[in-house]
């Protein structure tokens, strides 16, 4: 079953630490995978120049649908947009519906969807994770033993995701509302 965030919230104390550790010792684990074990299969790196192709592509595609105080948000987060960040293996998709639980007991049965694996910043895999609260995330973060940004570059990962929204709907041509 999917760790969904009310799943999280009833969570006691001691869960919680569990929960923290079993994704910070598997991110541990994949993170470091050497290259060299996994040339065979295509996996992309994520690079500074594609956060620049997809700020480009937002002004192009979604600043006309902005009001200009909205359009001035996300330039300032553009910003803030991670550099200079160290490149491993990461899972690249740990989202709720990824991370597979016991509802007997809680705990972390699973983690499954690695179709999206990439060499990218570490902090990327900590992204999803925001839905279950700023506390998680911390938690993860200290089992997992990261840089000192790790927190702060998961949470720009996270956030992102809603710029990637809009522009996929646009791409496709669906309809969508800027609202929220």
């Amino acid at each position: 079953k999917a760790c969904l965030p009310q799943m999280y919230a009833k969570m006691d104390v001691r869960q919680k630490i569990a929960f923290a550790d079993q994704i910070g010792i598997f991110l541990n684990e994949l993170h470091r995978t050497p290259k060299h074990r996994i040339e065979a299969y295509d996996i992309s790196t994520c690079s500074s120049d594609e956060y620049s192709l997809f700020e480009k592509k937002i002004r192009r595609r979604v600043y006309s649908k902005l009001s200009k105080k909205e359009s001035t948000t996300i330039d300032a987060f553009f910003q803030d947009t991670p550099s200079h960040t160290p490149r491993v293996l990461a899972h690249g998709d740990l989202i709720r519906e990824h991370i597979l639980i016991d509802a007997s007991d809680l705990h972390i049965s699973g983690i499954i969807d690695f179709s999206d694996m990439i060499y990218a910043d570490p902090a990327m895999d900590m992204a999803g994770l925001w839905e279950y609260g700023f506390r998680a995330v911390q938690a993860v973060c200290a089992s997992y033993g990261g840089d000192k940004r790790m927190l702060e570059r998961s949470r720009w990962y996270y956030r992102q995701t809603a710029l990637v929204v809009m522009l996929a709907s646009l791409q496709k041509n669906a309809s969508c509302t800027f609202a929220d």
